[in-house]
Order: structure tokens, then C-alpha cells, then sequence
């Protein structure tokens, strides 16, 4: 069995069926070959409709190079598959040496080595590329990241928490949530729909604005007295900054303890060495919602998917263009891909983040 029968595999084409923009730049990709001759390594939580992202490169002339960063239930029937049709896949170690382009999550490839041009698509893997001499694409400043962060993993919190709780309901449930960017109102916005009780802690005050405005309880994270009340009163607390070891490293871990709650990452690892990992729902290197089948739903994950293959285009194909360090998404593409997608899902919600994607301006 080959690459090619699995990518003409009836559940593998079925998988596409909600990732139209993907599917547009996959057919490109076999038409240009851009990536003719080019290694490349693929950092993401292996799921089916992940390999939509690995069909470019390899439709786009890549070697493409697997890692299984992180492991759960579901990656592991899946691996056995993939191998069974010749997909290299190697530990996350391995894989780093195996290519000189990286596309990575949580910085999980840079942390072993520094490759000719990365693209990372989220906040604490920028963390990693901002130290490295390489140039990074950062798929996390883009605007349509919000259509992962707050539409996608908003909605999989709650999935993910009924995936490892399937008796505990979240209505009436005092959850106190730290951070509030992207991925956090997305939590805030789809605990809400549940019925829980949120209270957002930050130490920006823009984002404590947002968030009060919003119809939120927040506390000031420097507003020591408020928070150790808060924290006494939770029973769930959930780290969404982005920044490992982030929530551990600002509040005594007897606060955080105290009602002995359940801790929840977003992120990875937002609660650091203070905490067990037994402590942790669902364990410290894995965030909520990549113990699901599914961790994005396909149409939330298609626009990502489709700007990191554009992006590390833009990388193998100007490399003069871009200096060592952090950039964002190159603005013509992240408005193509938001119109895109706007156009084949007009009715999703949009109203939450309307004001940071410039919807209005998108539909002009």
C-alpha cells in the first residue's frame, strides 16, 4: 500500500469534504510543484484531517518527514495506518534532523534543532522561534487565527472536557480562566453556552476590558487578594496563555489547590513543575483537546492548514525576503483565505471577534 491509495482512500476523501480552501491549494501544489526537492518536517497532533495538511507538501514535490509530537488514544491507530502506506513517521527527535524546513506546533522541532525556515502556528511555539537564527512564519498573529483559537478550540474545550468527563456537567461550574487573547474568549465564550460561571484573570488591561464588557467576571492577576478568593471558590481553572509554566509561576500553588479543582490546559503545560501531572486533567504535555478524535473540527481547521502551506511557499520561494526572526502571515494572504472562508460559511457567528478580524471590511 502507498501514500497515493491512502490519499484516494473513500474516508480520507471524505475528510476533505469540509476543508474546501485546503483543497484548492492542494491541487495547486500539484500543479506548481513549489516544494520540488525540499525536506520537510511536520510537527502537528496527527489526526485524520491533519493529513490534509501533510497532501500539499507531498502533492507540492516535498520529502515529507511525520512526527507524532502528541500522543493519546487516537494517534496511535492512526500511525499504524499511516505506516501501513509508506508515510514516514518518526518519534518528534528523530523527525528534527530529518528536514531543513519545519512546519511545528508548540515549537516542539525548534526546541531540537534550528532549521533553514520554520512556520508555527501557535503563541508558545513563537516563544521558541523568537531565540532562533532562522526566519518563522507566525501563523498565531494572524487574523485568521481567530477562527481556530476562538471559533475551534473555544468549541473543543467543552468537547474535550465531555471527552474526560462525560458525567460532570459544566452548568454551574466556577471556572476561572487565565488569559484572555484568542484562545481564551473562545473558552469563555462556549463556557458560557454552557452554563458556568467564568471569571477571566489577566494582567493586561485591555484584555480585563474586553472581558468585562463582554459580560465576564475578571480579576487583575496583580490584584493578589481578589484572586486568592476567586481561586478558593473554582472548580475548574484553566491556563490559556500561551506561555508555559505561566499560571504556576504567578499564584502560590496553595492558592490554585485550594478547592481542589481541576487544572485544564489550553496550552501546553501552563501549570509547569509545581503540579503533578497526574493533577492535571488530561496530563501536562497534551491540552484538552487533542484527546479528541477531532481536536479542530475540518472547516475550523481548513484556513490554518491552508496558510501554513502558503506561508512556507513563501519562505522556500523568497528566501531573501525574510531575515531571521519572527513574521507575521503576509497580509495578502491571510484577506484571501478569511474571504475564502467567510464566503463558503456565511453563517457562523462571527460577532464575538468581529471587531479583531475586520469583518465588515473582509465583507466589502
Amino acid at each position: 500500500m502507498s501514500i497515493q491509495d491512502f490519499l484516494l482512500s473513500e474516508s480520507y476523501v471524505a475528510e476533505k469534504k469540509d476543508m474546501p480552501i485546503t483543497r484548492e491549494v492542494i491541487e495547486r501544489m500539484a500543479i506548481e510543484k513549489p516544494f520540488q526537492g525540499i525536506q520537510v518536517v511536520i510537527g502537528h497532533f496527527l489526526a485524520l484531517n491533519s493529513v490534509a495538511l501533510f497532501e500539499p507538501f507531498w502533492r507540492g514535490g516535498a520529502e515529507v518527514t511525520v512526527c507524532t509530537p502528541f500522543e493519546c488514544e487516537h494517534t496511535r491507530s492512526l500511525v499504524r495506518e499511516l505506516q501501513a502506506h509508506d508515510f514516514p513517521i518518526l518519534p518528534v527527535g528523530e523527525a528534527a534532523k530529518a528536514g531543513d524546513y519545519f512546519i511545528d506546533n508548540a515549537g516542539m522541532l525548534g526546541k531540537r534543532r534550528t532549521p533553514k525556515g520554520a512556520v508555527e502556528v501557535t503563541r508558545t511555539g513563537d516563544w521558541v522561534y523568537a531565540s532562533l537564527a532562522c526566519p518563522a512564519v507566525s501563523i498565531d498573529k494572524s487574523r485568521l487565527k481567530y477562527l481556530e483559537d476562538f471559533l475551534g478550540t473555544g468549541e473543543s474545550f467543552v468537547r474535550g472536557w465531555y471527552h474526560l468527563r462525560p458525567n460532570d456537567p459544566l452548568a454551574g461550574k466556577n471556572i476561572v480562566l487565565f488569559g484572555y487573547g484568542k484562545v481564551g474568549k473562545g473558552v469563555a465564550f462556549y463556557s458560557r453556552k454552557e452554563g458556568a460561571n467564568l471569571t477571566v484573570v489577566d494582567i493586561n488591561p485591555d484584555a480585563l476590558a474586553k472581558a468585562h464588557k463582554e459580560g465576564f467576571a475578571t480579576v487583575d492577576l496583580q490584584d493578589k487578594s481578589q484572586l486568592k478568593s476567586t481561586l478558593h471558590q473554582a472548580h475548574i481553572i484553566i491556563g490559556a496563555t500561551g506561555k508555559p509554566g505561566a499560571v504556576g509561576d504567578s499564584v502560590p500553588a496553595s492558592w490554585l489547590e485550594a478547592n481542589s479543582p481541576f487544572f485544564v490546559n489550553i496550552g501546553i503545560d501552563e501549570f509547569g513543575p509545581h503540579f503533578r501531572d497526574d493533577q492535571i486533567l488530561g496530563g501536562r504535555q497534551v491540552p484538552i483537546n487533542f484527546h479528541l478524535e477531532r481536536p479542530t473540527k475540518n472547516h475550523k481547521i481548513d484556513p490554518i492548514q491552508a496558510a501554513e502551506v502558503l506561508a512556507l511557499e513563501e519562505l522556500v520561494q523568497y528566501p531573501g525576503k525574510y531575515s531571521n526572526g519572527l513574521h507575521p502571515l503576509p497580509q495578502t494572504i491571510d484577506e484571501w483565505i478569511m474571504k475564502k472562508w467567510i464566503s463558503y460559511w456565511p453563517q457562523e457567528d462571527l460577532s464575538g471577534i468581529a471587531e479583531e478580524i475586520g469583518l465588515a471590511e473582509l465583507k466589502e
